[in-house]
């Protein structure tokens, strides 16, 4: 089991990548989240942070591809496969829909760590004391989450957890932003967390979060979206069959059932004697799964 706790910068920039493709960091992480392969612990803190920013970013990126949308209006024709692509209505569907499904995961997936008076006081007098996340800038409430964090994930005898963040600026290294800042380092080992800055550069986006402490470790996402394909494409088969079947005035109720027995025969390297048996019973019934049979042998090549 992979534990992770994401800085809310990292939630909103996730928000907005790579609409158009199944295959994207937004839906790789939910989807490892919902089936249960990553447990995500939150504070009160950072979901509220989520609520307070959430309608605001998408404003932000919306407008961003309404500039867009002018600027390759004026280059190119309205037809132009980029303009519908990121329509402003295509990317705030997608938007609505990606919000709403981070809504239902804070209410069903996440993991908790609640704030405490103790922690808001050690927060305060970090603060006071200028102690990273408060080096550069007031951070109490950054200083709130990685207390309340440290505490569930000693409390709950968590290993491995993983802190991520875009701001660097509060938590990393002044001279490597890859690296947790000295002053955090203590309360790190004592809850054996691993810090991971989140790179939101395009050349190297989520930095070392996916390519080495995700996806080595978790099922693939694209196996996930292969068998939806799959499932989908014997959907559509299945449907064609009842069609041809109402079409042709079939009267045999199993009809369907029986023909993806054929299918499943046809496609298995060697037959059993219980395959031969099916076949034959098949044939007897009705001339039509012969017909059936031999049909489908020439649509995969096989005589």
């Amino acid at each position: 089991m992979i534990y992770i706790a994401i800085d809310t910068c990292v939630w909103l920039e996730l928000l907005k990548t790579d609409f158009h493709e199944p295959n994207n960091h937004f839906d790789e992480l939910l989807f490892w989240i919902e089936k249960g392969f990553v447990k995500c612990i939150a504070t009160n803190n950072l979901i509220s942070e989520w609520k307070r920013h959430k309608i605001s970013k998408k404003h932000e990126i919306l407008n961003v591809f309404k500039a867009k949308d002018r600027e390759i209006g004026n280059l190119m024709s309205a037809e132009h496969s980029l303009r519908s692509s990121y329509s402003h209505d295509k990317v705030e569907e997608s938007l609505n829909k990606r919000i709403e499904r981070m809504e239902k995961l804070f209410t069903s997936h996440i993991l908790i760590a609640t704030e405490s008076n103790d922690i808001f006081m050690e927060a305060a007098k970090r603060n006071l004391d200028c102690v990273a996340p408060n080096h550069k800038k007031d951070s109490f409430r950054d200083t709130v989450n990685i207390l309340a964090i440290k505490k569930y994930v000693i409390d709950n005898g968590i290993e491995d957890c993983i802190f991520t963040t875009i701001n660097y600026t509060d938590y990393s290294d002044p001279d490597n932003r890859k690296n947790l800042h000295n002053q955090l380092q203590s309360d790190f080992d004592d809850a054996k967390m691993e810090y991971c800055f989140f790179d939101n550069s395009p050349g190297n986006f989520s930095g070392k979060l996916f390519r080495e402490f995700l996806r080595d470790k978790l099922p693939p996402y694209q196996d996930f979206l292969d068998d939806l394909k799959r499932k989908e494409e014997q959907r559509k088969l299945r449907e064609q069959k009842v069609e041809r079947i109402e079409s042709s005035n079939i009267t045999d109720p199993d009809f369907v059932a029986n023909t993806l027995q054929i299918d499943r025969i046809i496609m298995q390297e060697k037959r059993t004697e219980l395959d031969e048996i099916i076949l034959e019973f098949l044939f007897k019934k009705n001339s039509r799964y012969e017909q059936y049979f031999f049909k489908k042998l020439i649509e995969n090549g096989l005589v």
